[in-house]
This record gives structure tokens, sequence and C-alpha cells, in this order.
């Protein structure tokens, strides 16, 4: 709570008039001004005491004229996040003679707190002192509340995104983006640019994605890489458009970033890969690492097929082993085989010469089987001949038979009759 100052103001009325009656007016006519306003509005001392209050303000703050006006401060009344504090705007203001305007939260009578937007002057006397200050409250809730609304579907979004105003200063980002640069929202939001949070090659240069969306209307997508806190480089893709009012005017721009460490990882493993089996070495494999989703698979899936072909060629030269075995054999065989060939075409030579030799005989056959035949038909016709002089000769033989058979009947006869004689002339000598 502010201390209340013992400083007395001089006044600057005309001398003879009664001052009451001018004040009197004075604060009628204020007041007038003061409800006139559609906005929450109030009026403090120099000590930061409420002299002057709208109907606007005691409605949005839920007291009665008579619980505020004289009796309490500025701070007693909004109880904002600065109040009682440097950053006090009212004070600042007095002492600097500048108008403030800032975002603070006041708290009602019943205690709900109210996003409000606040513009503050300070008020001076003819000689230039500060006698106090006026201040105006806007309730931002509306705004505040589309704001959250966009920062939940900000931080909805998986991939990490970002939100700058005309002058690259980070206006919202989600939490897929704090965690990719390792940065904490506090440090971020309403504090560093983009340039200033992701750190790419591309920034403050003429390349800058999000001024160039802003100078062209046209969105812009491109590779590079952003620089965490800690130093490490991610490489990302990054997705920026514009933001434009209703007049069309640029107020800002809009980044998505997409994480191309597993698969740029990916690529580069698949390529190493493909170089080892280029040169034989097919027992390497690719890191699964902490890959997921889709990477996985695909990593999973390049092992499997590397697997798949590193067993086929290890049956290929199982199977070459055993054709260079058989071959091995089947050379053995064609030189025996050669042998034997070469000794059955010196076989055939000799096979050959007799064949000559049996042809040379087989026409001297010929022609003696020629000669034979002739000799044959000749020896035909002789014994034909000589069977019809035996058919002859045999019915001589007949009928010298008849006559040897005749003959001996004869002798026969002749021989029993000798001994018949023979008989008789033993008789006889007897």
């Amino acid at each position: 709570m502010a201390s209340k100052s013992t400083k007395k103001r001089t006044s600057s009325a005309p001398k003879g008039k009664p001052r009451t009656n001018g004040r009197t007016n004075n604060a009628k006519y204020v007041e007038q001004v003061l409800d006139s306003v559609a906005s929450p509005m109030f009026v403090t001392d120099e000590n930061l005491v409420i002299t002057r209050i709208n109907d606007a303000a005691l409605d949005f703050m839920g007291y009665k004229r008579d619980e505020v006006v004289g009796k309490m401060t500025c701070a007693e009344f909004s109880k904002t996040e600065i109040c009682g504090t440097a950053d006090c705007t009212i004070k600042n203001c007095m002492r600097t003679g500048e108008p403030i305007v800032g975002e603070v939260n006041v708290e009602t009578r019943s205690g709900k707190k109210v996003p409000v937007g606040a513009t503050c002057s300070a008020i001076f006397d003819d000689k230039g002192n500060p006698i106090g200050g006026l201040e105006v409250v806007v309730d931002r809730s509306e705004a505040v509340n589309a704001f959250w609304e966009m920062e939940n579907i900000i931080n909805s979004i998986a991939a990490p995104m970002f939100v700058v105003d005309k002058n690259l200063m980070v206006k919202s980002v989600n939490d897929a983006a704090l965690n990719a640069v390792g940065l904490v929202r506090d440090d971020v939001v309403g504090k560093m640019t983009c340039a200033n949070m992701c750190n790419t090659p591309l920034c403050n240069t003429e390349n800058c994605t999000i001024k160039n969306c802003m100078h062209t209307g046209q969105a812009i997508n491109g590779e590079t890489y952003i620089q965490r806190r800690d130093g490490k480089k991610i490489p990302i893709q990054a997705a920026c458009s514009a933001l434009f009012d209703k007049e069309g005017k640029p107020y800002g721009g809009i980044e998505v970033v997409m994480d191309q460490t597993e698969q740029k990882d990916t690529l580069a493993q698949v390529m190493n890969l493909i170089d080892a089996a280029g040169a034989g070495h097919l027992d390497k494999r690719i890191d699964l690492g902490s890959s997921t989703g889709d990477y996985l698979r695909l990593r999973q899936g390049i092992n499997e097929l590397v697997d798949v072909v590193h067993d086929a060629l290890a049956n290929v030269a199982r199977a070459v082993d055993q054709v260079t075995s058989a071959g091995g054999q089947i050379s053995d065989g064609s030189q025996g085989l050669a042998q034997s060939a070469s000794e059955q075409a010196s076989s055939l030579q000799e096979v050959s010469s007799s064949l000559e030799q049996m042809s040379s005989m087989t026409k001297q056959n010929a022609e003696n089987a020629n000669q034979t035949k002739i000799l044959a038909q000749e020896a035909k016709d002789s014994a034909n001949k000589g069977n019809g002089a035996m058919s002859r000769m045999k019915e001589a033989v007949d009928k010298i038979k008849s006559s040897s058979d005749q003959t001996a009947k004869i002798l026969k006869t002749i021989d029993e009759i000798a001994f018949q004689t023979n008989l008789l002339a033993l008789n006889a000598a007897v």
C-alpha cells in the first residue's frame, strides 16, 4: 500500500472568487467526464489514493464509490502483480512524465483475476509538478481467451511451431519448439526474436524465410538446421507463412519446423550399408537406435532385406563350392575320357585299317562268291547229271543185285548139290 505524503499543494484559483463553488463545479465536471468514458477509469493523487472513479471501474471491480474514493490506493483497488513495486505504472509516469501502456492482471473484489490493458498518465499542476495520475483499463479477457485458445491449438500440434510479430519477436511458441531448442517459455516469448531462438544460417540474412514470406506473401519451405542452446545442430525442414491483417498488411509470421535428425541419420546409415554391401561386407546392419514409427520400420525392413540377400548369396556360395568340386571331378573324368578317346581314336584307326582290309576281303569274297556261284551252278548241273547217272547206276545195280540173288540161289543150289554129292561119296567110301 502506497504511503500518503504530507506535502501540501498550492492553489492556482484566482483571487476574489469563491474557491468552493469552483472546485465543486470542476469536481462535477470531472465526474461527468469520467462517467462518460465507457472503459473503467480512475484518478489518483500523488500518493496513489483514488480521488475520482467512474461507474464502469466500480462495476468492473465490484466495489461501491464510498468504499473506494479517498479510502483506497490504486494498489488496494486493483491488486495487480506490479502494484507496490518499482514497476508501478502511475509512479513511473509521474517520475518520467511519459504515458505508459502495459498489460497486467487485476483482482476483483470476489477474488477473480482479470487480464487488462492499462494506459497510465501523470497529472501535473501549472508549475509542472506531478499531483497524481490517471489510469484507463480495458478488459482483455476475450483477447486473452482467444490467445489461450490459439496457444492451446499451437501446443496441440506435435511439430515445433512459433509465431512472431512483424519485427520477428516471438509472440507464441509451443512446447515442442521449446524442447527442440532447449529453452524455456519465459526466456523466449516477448524477449527473443526467431533468430535468437533458432540460430539458423539463414537468420539475420536476406534469405530469412519469414521476412521473405511477409515481403512476397508466399509460403516458403526449405531445409536448414537450428542450433540448440547447448550448441547441438539439428537438421530441420521449415515451412513459413506470413500473417496479414484485414488491410492485407503483414503483421507477423508463423513457422512450423520438422526435425529431420532421424531422417538424415536413417539415410546416412542406408548409404553406409549400401557402400558396405557393395564392398562385399554383408554382415553390416543398420542400428535401430531410438528410431520410431516409419523410420523404425524402414530400418528393420532394410536389415531384413540384407538378411535375405546374405542368406541367398550364402546358398549360392555353397552351390558354387559344390559345382567347383563337381567341376574338379568332371575335369578328372574329362582327362580320363580324353585319354580313352585318344586310345579309342587309335583303335578306330586300326579298326578303320581293318575295315579297309575287310572291305578289300569282302570285295574279294564277293568275287569268290560269284565264282563259287558259277562253280556251284556248274556243280549243280554236274550233280544233276550225276544224279541221273546214279539213277541209271542204281537201276543197273538193282539189276545186278537181282542177278546176284539169282546167282546166289544157283550157287546155293550147287552147294547143296555138292554137299549131297560129298555126302554120297563119303557114304560110298564107307
